[in-house]
């Protein structure tokens, strides 16, 4: 085996010579600035229940040229697959240049312990690089010495140390002068990760407080995209054309299979430059590290804007504090509708959606001028509240100048009005939302949406006690204007960011082939959708902690109980916008149920911001589990549509509205256009546990929408592809074939 060749050793010179900042503090990487001395590497594990680290590979980059590349093995690995590494670098190193290129370095070998002491360290912690792969949660997990909990601010993480050392008693302890790794993994596509402070009396200031560089390319594809990668989809989604390699046998030392590991390497690499380039085109003030989601990103793009959330100030004559008016608005929060209506039939369905919900109610009731506002008022407005319930017609409703009088807060004693309520329901354990009649002595906080919508839906006004309305005051001071994936400028002093994020995608070609235009519209559609919403309803609980706190509920005096895991609320929570949102998007969801209904319709389901009418072609009496029931036409669904179109917020490009371009779509997910015009059908379970689905020519279903909601903790029963390669959609396979199955069966016990 031959010896490694020390030729990093001029690298991690260049690398320990950490440029200083203007103050002399050690520099620190932006969003448009990374460190210059950049690790990539990769884990190969054994494939029995053990998952041990066989061996690894790595390379280290001086800015785009790499420096040196490695292997390193499991300390201890038998000596045969030993051999073999050493026989493989030295029978490789030689045609090295000729292979990958005139600038590529000869290959090293190291143990594991060699690779920590002589790369890692040097390069990763003394020289602060940036450590790249992808999953590099897997990746420490295998290569660390030991595993324990987390504790303190990594609490419900992992405590990795990676070096170890023997001591005169023979015990192995950690070595007290380099850190552990914490990961705290947030779900399955992200996790913070960084080094802990070293345990000794004097160690160098900069180390000492440096948390490290680690950039997880899982975590900032999803934050760019939206979605769950494979290194293989990552790879094909950004176009690097030298993607994730094969190998036939996973788990033993074989040529295909090192050299199926320096390709991972390579590859990961070029998905790095490409996430690089595509991240860097927003004009954000984040670093690519602690790109965690697409709201972490829209956040971003708010605090760029130099938005912050306004200042609440209520009225002296509301005689509340700014807490108390918080409570109220925390007690009248809700979340999405969710509902099944037809359970165990299949019926025909036409799936409507909402196109960007949450962005579409932000517009409408022009909650931008309160985001942007310098502050934000809580005036008493019961006399004027009552007089707009009481008066209140559905044809008002259609009118978009009606909608930003929804910006309110009610506090009413329910007498049978139709409203959203936490309670036990039936055997169920705990509590749980539901949309029903209600009926109580006590007075309950309610958005003004929610009060219109039980009045359309009864026909009678809630009892009123109390409303607050919110006024925007001002305008936030230094807003600055920045251009959308560096693309489109927005001034928040004029523009409306989710209104004119949503316009700007409808203006693209639906069908584009261009790459550019695709992840521009995809970014569009994740930054109208991730921000508009979400953000203002933050709140991070605090897992290693509880406390005495205060509890506001709409009343001007607290009371105090005991609180695990008590909450901090995030960048941008505003309880105001948290509560007005949502509720505007149950009215909404409401209008869409009157209309079916009125029409002499029903429908199988309702989900946040979706609803799927009855309906087929023709209409007509249908019969489905021995009852008869009526379905809308086709023509019905598109008078619906229609109506809706008045209350589209974003200027259509060139006249009339395209079909993507209207408040209310007709979902169509997962057709293929030999499908578009196939009647869809329902079966239901329960609450988002259903499969859309259509009939092939023979009469067999075919499922194109299966919702796998609470089958989480279910693994898929198919082998699994080779080990490493596992792409997310082969985990969701069995899920549409299972409901496949499900749906057979019930149209087969209908038919009989």
């Amino acid at each position: 085996m031959p010896d490694p060749v020390p030729i990093h050793s001029q690298l991690v010179t260049r690398a320990w010579a950490v440029p200083k900042d203007r103050r002399g503090r050690d520099w620190q990487p932006t969003h448009n600035s990374f460190p210059n001395v950049t690790l990539v590497f990769d884990c190969e594990t054994r494939t029995d229940i053990s998952q041990r680290l066989t061996f690894g590979a790595y390379r280290i980059y001086h800015g785009d040229r790499c420096n040196e590349e490695g292997l390193f093995y499991a300390d201890d690995l038998p000596d045969e697959d030993r051999a073999r590494l050493g026989d493989y670098v030295a029978s490789h190193s030689g045609d090295a240049r000729k292979r990958y290129g005139r600038s590529d370095p000869q290959l090293q070998l190291w143990s594991r312990q060699e690779f920590l002491k002589k790369v890692f360290w040097p390069v990763a912690y003394r020289g602060k690089a940036l450590i790249v792969g992808f999953n590099l949660f897997f990746d420490f997990a295998h290569l660390a010495a030991s595993a324990a909990p987390a504790r303190g601010q990594g609490t419900g993480g992992f405590s990795f140390t990676m070096d170890e050392y023997v001591d005169g008693h023979g015990r192995r302890v950690p070595n007290k002068y380099h850190p552990r790794i914490v990961i705290s993994p947030i779900d399955s596509k992200r996790a913070r990760m960084r080094f802990t402070p070293v345990d000794v009396r004097k160690p160098k200031p900069s180390y000492n407080n440096f948390r490290g560089h680690f950039l997880d390319l899982k975590t900032l594809a999803f934050a760019l995209t939206d979605r769950s990668h494979s290194l293989a989809s990552a790879c094909e989604a950004f176009g690097i054309d030298e993607g994730k390699d094969k190998v036939e046998e996973h788990g033993h030392v074989t040529e295909d299979y090192i050299t199926y590991c320096r390709h991972d390497v390579r590859a990961t690499w070029h998905l790095f430059e490409a996430l690089k380039a595509e991240y860097q085109r927003h004009p954000i003030e984040l670093q690519a590290t602690r790109a965690y989601s697409p709201a972490t990103i829209g956040k971003a793009y708010l605090a760029t804007m130099r938005i912050r959330p306004p200042e609440l100030v209520p009225d002296r004559e509301l005689g509340l504090c700014a807490d108390a008016v918080f409570g109220a608005c925390m007690q009248a929060y809700f979340g999405g509708r969710s509902e099944c209506r037809i359970r165990h039939h299949p019926v025909p369905v036409v799936p409507l959606d909402f196109r960007s919900m949450y962005a579409t109610v932000n517009a409408l009731m022009e909650l931008w001028d309160l985001l942007t506002a310098e502050t934000v008022a809580a005036v008493d407005a019961t006399a004027e509240v009552c007089d707009f319930l009481g008066c209140l017609t559905r044809e008002e409703m259609f009118d978009p100048k009606t909608w930003p009088k929804l910006r309110a807060i009610v506090l009413i004693i329910p007498r049978g009005d139709v409203l959203p309520a936490r309670t036990a329901h039936g055997n169920q354990q705990g509590f749980q939302i539901g949309v029903n009649e209600l009926t109580t002595d006590r007075p309950y906080w309610y958005t003004l949406a929610d009060c219109v919508a039980s009045k359309l839906r009864t026909g009678r006004a809630a009892e009123v006690i109390r409303a607050i309305r919110f006024v925007p005051k001002g305008r936030q001071a230094g807003l600055r204007p920045l251009k959308l994936r560096g693309t489109v400028t927005v001034d928040p002093d004029t523009d409306d960011l989710f209104k004119r994020a949503v316009a700007l995608r409808n203006s693209l070609p639906a069908d584009s082939a261009d790459p550019d235009i695709v992840r521009l519209s995809d970014f569009l559609k994740v930054l109208a959708n991730a921000t508009a919403y979400g953000i203002f309803v933050e709140l991070n609980p605090d897992e290693d902690a509880s406390a005495e706190c205060e509890v506001w509920t709409g009343a001007q005096t607290p009371f105090t109980t005991f609180v695990e895991r008590p909450e901090r609320p995030g960048q941008f929570t505003f309880p105001p916008l948290a509560t007005l949102i949502p509720g505007a998007a149950r009215l909404m969801l409401m209008l869409l149920e009157l209309e079916v209904t009125e029409r002499g319709g029903s429908y199988a389901f309702c989900d946040t911001d979706s609803l799927a009418p009855v309906a087929t072609e023709s209409g007509g009496l249908i019969e489905s589990g021995g009852e008869r029931s009526y379905a809308l036409s086709y023509a019905e669904v598109e008078e619906i549509r229609r109506r809706f179109d008045r209350l589209n917020p974003y200027e259509p490009q060139g006249g009339e509205p395209r079909g993507e371009d209207r408040v209310l779509k007709w979902e169509r997910k997962n057709l293929t256009r030999e499908h578009w015009n196939h009647q869809q059908w329902y079966l239901g379970i329960s609450a988002k546990r259903y499969a859309l689905f259509t009939s092939k020519a023979d009469g067999e279903p075919e499922v194109h929408e299966a919702k796998e909601h609470g089958l989480g903790h279910l693994l898929s029963p198919d082998e699994p592809p080779p080990f490493g390669e596992v792409d997310p959609r082969w985990a969701k396979r069995w899920i549409k074939r299972e409901w496949t199955a499900i749906v057979r069966e019930f149209l087969d016990s209908s038919r009989g």
